[in-house]
């Protein structure tokens, strides 16, 4: 090992690597990875799943440091401080400016955005749509974020080849039924804004009143929104509301009785702090 790392720190001053060099750096990354759990099915994982591999990961970090970059699970204060080192490190050698374009190039702060990453759709959607049906919720939420990310810089044409589109939202549509409040505000934003891509008309002056996903969507919010006594949970759905409404435009008002029904209950016994949160509702 050290021996090897002689080796990779003589790139600083020689770009030739020899074959043994390269051979033995590709063993130790391949022994690094974070290992395949077998657990994940039943439980979710836990930072015990990993105590024998950490002293490993510690180890050999100094040629491997993509997954060990943030904190994680299979992840220790020493870990991410070599993380931090090495990519430091190989952005000199490589005059770059940061991790991004040591791994992607120059054309980093596009790669993933329109037109490109339509191109790489059917690669990173299941990823995203695994990561969503995760146990844990900080994962769903994570999940979450990849899927927005993936929705903002596809377009609805693209949304829609073989139903992707769809299978995004039954994905969206069951976290829904959920009730962490870290959850709900994510989550709805994501959800409107897919609906703004697979809903309505082509341009913003089309509107009608027919039931459409927006509905499908305040029917479930607003069955776990009434008589919801939990504050955290409350305030979610209070401050996510007014933006799912007005993306509903004028079918909001097949709504709007029972959305008056749950305003009052909500103002007749929450604090102050609460009705802040219903004024931008009452304004829709």
């Amino acid at each position: 090992m050290e021996d090897l790392l002689k080796a990779v720190e003589t790139l600083h001053t020689n770009s030739e690597v020899s074959e043994s060099v390269c051979k033995a750096t590709k063993e130790v990354i391949t022994k690094t990875y974070v290992p395949q759990m077998k657990v994940g099915y039943e439980r979710p994982l836990e930072e015990s799943d990993f105590k024998n591999f950490i002293p490993v990961f510690e180890k050999n970090l100094k040629v491997l440091c993509g997954e060990h970059k943030s904190e994680a699970q299979w992840t220790s204060t020493v870990t991410r401080k070599l993380s931090d080192e090495l990519l430091n490190s190989l952005c000199e050698i490589c005059k770059c400016t940061s991790s991004v374009e040591l791994l992607v190039g120059q054309e980093s702060n596009i790669n993933a955005k329109v037109p490109y990453l339509s191109e790489h759709l059917s690669s990173v959607l299941p990823t995203a749509l695994i990561t969503v049906d995760d146990f844990n919720t900080e994962t769903q939420v994570f999940g979450i974020s990849c899927l927005e990310h993936i929705i903002e810089h596809v377009t609805r044409t693209e949304l829609n080849w073989y139903g992707q589109g769809d299978v995004i939202y039954k994905a969206l549509e069951r976290l829904l039924y959920h009730r962490e409040a870290e959850l709900i505000r994510p989550l709805l934003r994501c959800v409107v804004l897919l609906l703004g891509k697979l809903e309505g008309g082509y341009t913003s002056h089309d509107n009608n009143y027919k039931w459409s996903r927006y509905d499908d969507v305040l029917q479930i919010v607003l069955q776990n929104t009434e008589h919801e006594q939990n504050i955290p949970l409350r305030r979610a759905y209070m401050d996510s509301l007014p933006t799912l409404l007005d993306a509903s435009k004028m079918g909001v008002i097949r709504w709007s009785k029972r959305l008056l029904r749950i305003l009052r209950e909500y103002l007749e016994v929450a604090g102050y702090s609460e009705h802040d949160s219903a004024i931008p509702i009452l304004q829709v």
